[in-house]
């Protein structure tokens, strides 16, 4: 008969002095994880944890990132979910805000503008993987920026 193989638990500990002293080794296993990701979170519901979460930090630029999340963002994702972002899409996206005109000013976006768009729903899904646990992917970070360029009028 084969003997088991034993897991060690940071510390040294083994999975049978675990559950001898404490219960269920997955109990303890469990203590040393993160928490799994919740599937299917929209970008209004991620823009809404994000900004409770910079304005807890104490960050000067809530003000300003929930202007540009209420303008820009929420309009065009606010609805979809943060994992099925498409790369085409975000960059059809970006095209429009440098080509036509906005209908709050009636001119299109600068370039930079867009970037900084496009690196604020970065940021919010480096948010939604890393803090909140509630995203798988950040597809921004596959959207080619060099063609930002080519579209500002």
């Amino acid at each position: 008969m084969a003997t088991p193989l034993l897991r060690l638990l940071p510390g040294g500990t083994s999975t049978p002095e675990i559950r001898a002293a404490d219960g269920p080794p997955a109990a303890q296993w469990r203590a040393f994880l993160p928490p799994a990701p919740t599937r299917g979170i929209t970008v209004q519901d991620l823009a809404r944890r994000y900004l409770a979460h910079l304005a807890a930090a104490g960050s000067p630029s809530v003000r300003d990132v929930r202007t540009m999340v209420r303008r820009h963002l929420l309009p065009a994702f606010g609805a979809e979910l943060a994992d099925d972002l498409e790369v085409d899409r975000l960059v059809a996206w970006a095209r429009a805000l440098t080509t036509l005109p906005s209908p709050r000013t009636g001119r299109s976006l600068a370039r930079r503008t867009a970037e900084k768009l496009l690196s604020l729903l970065s940021s919010l899904l480096e948010y939604g993987i890393g803090e909140a646990r509630a995203v798988r992917r950040n597809a921004v970070r596959e959207v080619p920026r060099a063609h930002l360029q080519a579209y500002h009028p």
